[in-house]
């Protein structure tokens, strides 16, 4: 009879016994549920649930009552140095600037962060510029950060005054930049 006493007592032990990882993805359930951080801390509370717990983004979406789509695109925000989200974080960015700035190559990163912070560009001026980049990076064209302000500028230049161009060329040690605008265009003739 003693022998089942301990039996039954080793169960009912064991059945009150959580291990520390089910109890820190119950709290991440319910914080993820309660929604109550930033879109930052709940990328990382998703990444650690899903670590904790081994289930899939889909399942994790079933379970927390998300969109796998929602999930998948608060998780892509970690593919962002931790460098650049602190940044983003500090200067109040929100989830659609990462998102856009997301787009951009890593060695991209920085300039375009300092550019969106130093301009303070909404999210739409954001996306624009984010498209200029990869636009230029897909005509092979590198451009050095500190040239990003004046060709921002000569964008918008253009779209307002027909018939400007410019190019940009590396010469030995040297950068050369060549502005060309009509005279007709400017007011000469």
């Amino acid at each position: 009879m003693s022998e089942n006493r301990d039996i039954d007592r080793m169960v009912w032990s064991c059945s009150l016994y959580r291990p520390p990882e089910e109890d820190r993805a119950a709290q991440l359930e319910d914080a993820l549920r309660s929604g109550g951080g930033t879109f930052w801390d709940d990328a990382v509370s998703l990444r650690e649930y899903m670590d904790l717990t081994g289930i899939s983004q889909a399942a994790c979406a079933r379970v927390l009552g998300r969109s796998q789509a929602g999930v998948a695109n608060r998780l892509r925000l970690l593919r962002l140095p931790e460098t650049a989200r602190e940044r983003m974080r500090a200067a109040a960015l929100t989830e659609r600037h990462a998102r856009a700035l997301l787009r951009l190559e890593a060695s991209d990163l920085d300039a375009a962060l300092d550019h969106v912070i130093g301009e303070k560009l909404n999210v739409a001026e954001t996306e624009a510029y984010v498209e200029r980049c990869l636009a230029r990076r897909r005509e092979g064209e590198h451009v050095p950060a500190a040239f990003e302000p004046l060709l921002t500028e000569l964008d918008r230049l253009r779209r307002t005054v027909p018939g400007v161009t410019y190019t940009l060329t590396e010469a030995g040690d040297e950068v050369c930049f060549i502005m060309r605008i009509s005279k007709k265009t400017a007011g000469y003739l």
